[in-house]
């Protein structure tokens, strides 16, 4: 047990980068699903929706390639935008899973922050 602990504490700063990057990108895809007109995937027609589904696919292969951090954020930015655009095609304006979302990842990343 004392092992498992001391890796934790080791790798805190991983982990809260990690929580802090899901809260902002779960800001971005919610922004643009609920809120920005960027969302609206309606307007593309089956092959936009086709080449931002390729472009999605592409993102998670080339994450696996790319070392440089500030390369990944910008392509997990452009993810979450996709997503968001996808959420917004799809949604049914239920906002309250969305925010449910967003709110139990604030609060682990709360509850890591103030009991590590």
């Amino acid at each position: 047990m004392y092992n498992f602990l001391n890796l934790i504490n080791e790798k805190k700063t991983f982990i809260t980068q990690t929580f802090a990057n899901l809260l902002i990108q779960l800001g971005i895809t919610y922004w643009v699903a609920f809120k920005a007109s960027i969302g609206t995937v309606n307007r593309y027609g089956i092959f936009g929706v086709l080449a931002l589904f390729i472009t999605q696919l592409w993102i998670i292969f080339s994450l696996h390639e790319t070392k440089n951090l500030g390369v990944q954020f910008a392509l997990f930015t452009v993810f979450s935008v996709i997503s968001g655009m996808f959420l917004n095609f799809v949604k049914d304006r239920n906002y309250n899973a969305v925010k449910t979302a967003i709110q139990v990842v604030a609060l682990v990343y709360r509850d890591w922050e103030t009991n590590p």
